[in-house]
């Protein structure tokens, strides 16, 4: 195995200043939204100049999909290390629904971006942006649809087409998200995470 690179002082710092510009980003795109941020407002929460911002990002859009691009990366390694420890179909699920939703908890400028923002992203999108970030939602609907086949293939999961199964559970999660967002009293995560992989995998009717 080959070893890993160590960084140099500089790019340690110039990934950590880049940190620092994203996290500011994240809280006032959540705040205000696209349209109501400004590049102005976002150096002065990350406290540089706006041409430091200019030295990592090209302009608001760049900045904008760049923060998008990295949280998705993140929560695509989190659901692949997920499925890590088991390799029985539903605990693998039921520990990639725990870590998703724990994300959002923990991101949850990042959830707001993603709930408020997503009907206007297709049309904000420049083709290049669009494919990029659509190529991270199949990664992350291919994950899951992998998991499901590993059922089928075990007999734990009856013959289903797994992408469609796979782009159901995302929906379930967002869904389930966006209401614990919303909601002024909260279930635990535990609670929500039994319930869709309950209804994933038992669905609601008697047997």
């Amino acid at each position: 195995m080959a070893e890993k690179k160590r960084l140099t002082r500089r790019e340690r710092e110039h990934q950590a200043r880049r940190q620092e510009i994203l996290q500011a980003a994240r809280r006032v795109f959540a705040e205000k939204g696209f349209h109501g941020a400004t590049v102005d407002e976002i150096a002065e929460a990350a406290e540089f100049g706006k041409g430091t911002l200019y030295s990592f990002f090209e302009n608001k859009d760049d900045l904008f999909f760049s923060l998008l691009k990295e949280g998705l990366d993140t929560l695509y390694k989190l659901a692949a290390e997920s499925i890590t420890a088991h390799e029985d179909c539903r605990q693998q699920i039921a520990d990639m629904t725990d870590g998703i939703l724990r994300y959002f908890e923990e991101n949850i400028d990042f959830f707001r971006i993603l709930a408020t923002e997503r009907e206007n992203l297709c049309g904000r999108l420049c083709d290049e942006w669009r494919e990029r970030l659509l190529e991270k939602h199949r990664e992350l609907v291919g994950l899951v649809a992998q998991v499901i086949e590993s059922g089928m293939e075990r007999g734990s999961v009856r013959r289903v087409d797994p992408v469609r199964i796979a782009q159901a559970f995302h929906s379930l999660i967002h869904s389930f998200a966006f209401y614990r967002f919303r909601a002024k009293e909260r279930r635990s995560l535990e609670d929500e995470k039994n319930t869709i992989v309950n209804v994933l995998f038992d669905g609601i009717g008697q047997r």
